[in-house]
């Protein structure tokens, strides 16, 4: 039986807005859609609705990196809760499995600010973010 190479952190890119994020240190994002179960008149499940797919995510980076996103959000004119939305490119790479790429449309940053302690050897910035537009998995 052959071994493969899993996908890793160190093949793994995130592209915000066009440009590769160098300093990256975690990227999340979940979809959720809501469900809801109909019961006949003895409780039993009889049918099912689905509501809306709602997504939300978060970007950690260090502080070189978000001093790169202020000033991409400076340059055009805003700040960075008052960015319109931007797309959110993630690439999982391995030599022996397909490409894997998560492609989030727009997303809109929802919190940003600061937290540091004593002795910390850099800070990490987390920032939160809704997705605001579609969502694709493509796979070459």
């Amino acid at each position: 039986m052959a071994t493969v190479e899993e996908y890793s952190w160190k093949r793994t890119k995130t592209i915000l807005a066009g440009r590769t994020l160098v300093n990256a240190e975690e990227i999340s994002f979940k979809l959720k859609q809501e469900i809801e179960v109909y019961t006949d008149n003895d409780g039993n499940p009889s049918s099912w609705g689905s509501g809306e797919i709602t997504g939300e995510g978060s970007l950690k980076v260090r502080g070189s990196e978000y001093q790169a996103i202020l000033d991409f959000a400076a340059a055009y004119g805003y700040d960075l809760l008052k960015m319109p939305p931007l797309p959110l490119i993630i690439q999982e790479e391995s030599p022996d499995l397909p490409t894997l790429t998560h492609v989030l449309t727009a997303i809109k940053f929802t919190e940003d600010g600061f937290s540091g302690k004593n002795k910390d050897k850099f800070y990490t910035k987390e920032l939160p973010f809704k997705v605001v537009g579609p969502v694709q998995r493509l796979k070459a």
